[in-house]
């Protein structure tokens, strides 16, 4: 049985100093999961499960909300990334 994945949402920001670049809200099935991060370090894009943060001796951890099998991960990463750039491309191409 295969899941259906759907970008609902995808919020483009201003590029940030830690590489944050939005946020994407995905559908699997009948299941909404918000705040997926779409991270750039480097120049290669990478997208990050929702977390939280909280502080261990100073220093600012992360702490994911949800955790995928390796399959679906995958496929979500391809889906959100798709997503991004074809968003970024007619964002780019509006802007000129």
């Amino acid at each position: 049985m295969t899941m259906e994945i759907k970008v609902v949402d995808l919020r483009l920001i201003d590029p940030k100093e830690s590489g944050l670049r939005g946020f994407a809200d995905v559908r699997i099935d009948e299941i909404l999961i918000r705040d997926f991060r779409i991270i750039q370090r480097n120049g290669k894009p990478s997208v990050e499960v929702p977390h939280t943060t909280y502080k261990r001796k100073g220093q600012i951890l992360f702490n994911p909300v949800v955790s995928f099998p390796n399959e679906l991960k995958v496929r979500l990463e391809t889906a959100i990334l798709t997503a991004f750039f074809g968003k970024k491309e007619n964002r780019d191409a509006s802007a000129e």
